[in-house]
């Protein structure tokens, strides 16, 4: 089965734009959040469409909105990124990562 994928804007009700593949409308849900600010995840819902229509659609991915673009959208933190974070968060000396950076 042959899909597009649609983003639409739910505070409009609007059709956005077409995809021919989920990758290319990650990268526009990307685009748009650098253009407009990340507040305009909330309006966004990205969605599987068959080209023969959605009567006889089985099996679809399931529609991404919210939250759950976001997470789809954001670039995964590498190992290092990771334990950094968590190294951060409990240093026993309890200082940010600012006040180190001052000193």
């Amino acid at each position: 089965m042959t899909v597009t994928y649609e983003l639409w804007d739910t505070k409009g009700s609007n059709l956005l734009d077409r995809f021919a593949s989920e990758d290319e409308a990650m990268a526009a849900v990307r685009e748009y959040l650098q253009v407009n600010g990340p507040d305009m995840i909330r309006e966004l819902v990205l969605g599987a469409v068959p080209e023969t229509g959605l009567a006889d659609a089985t099996d679809l991915p399931p529609v991404v909105e919210g939250e759950s673009l976001l997470a789809r959208v954001l670039p995964t933190p590498s190992a290092h990124e990771a334990a950094m974070v968590v190294h951060i968060a409990h240093d026993p000396r309890g200082e940010t990562g600012q006040s180190r950076a001052r000193k």
